[in-house]
């Protein structure tokens, strides 16, 4: 993710051996982030990270799995959050995880597909997580069958699912 205010970009992955860490661009030179390792899953091929800024304040929100959990923390451009657990999230261990980021404020929205195929929203307003909707629960699923985006336009955000059919489902979340 790249940073709207500053010279900056932050990138999270996952190694072979299951390991998530990041690093930070700071126009110059990349480093490796004082967090890491982030945490670790038992499945590398799952996308289990995702890093966005905010669009108004530029702070970034960097979320992960780890084990059962959903963990979160945010940088403000000069210091990190201490790491958090997303309360809210009460499913399977996590195994896909995406952030969108709206254009016009520093609202997020957060989709997780889990191991027994649920999928799940959540949005972050800038401080805190609410908001959220379970939005699938087929064992049909594929845990990558979920994305989210917004419009640039409307502000509004939308997520789009399947439900153990060949159909497409969204909903859309309108602040």
């Amino acid at each position: 993710a790249e940073a709207p205010t500053r010279d900056e970009a932050i990138i999270i992955g996952v190694d072979t051996g299951g390991t998530i860490e990041g690093q930070m661009w700071d126009g110059s030179s990349w480093s490796t982030l004082p967090l890491n390792p982030l945490g670790s899953v038992s499945q590398s091929y799952w996308w289990g990270m995702d890093v966005q800024y905010e669009s108004t304040s530029g702070d970034a929100l960097m979320v992960w799995t780890d084990g059962s959990n959903v963990e979160y923390a945010t940088w403000d451009g000069s210091s990190w959050s201490s790491v958090n657990t997303l309360g809210l999230y009460s499913g399977a261990t996590p195994r896909q995880l995406q952030l969108a980021a709206s254009p016009n404020s520093d609202e997020m929205v957060l989709i997780v597909s889990d191991a027994n195929d649920r999928d799940t929203a959540y949005v972050w307003d800038g401080s805190n997580w609410g908001n959220s909707i379970t939005l699938a629960t087929s064992t049909a699923d594929d845990k990558s069958d979920i994305y989210v985006a917004y419009e640039q336009q409307s502000g509004d955000a939308m997520v789009a699912y399947g439900n153990g059919t060949t159909s497409l489902y969204y909903r859309t979340w309108d602040g």
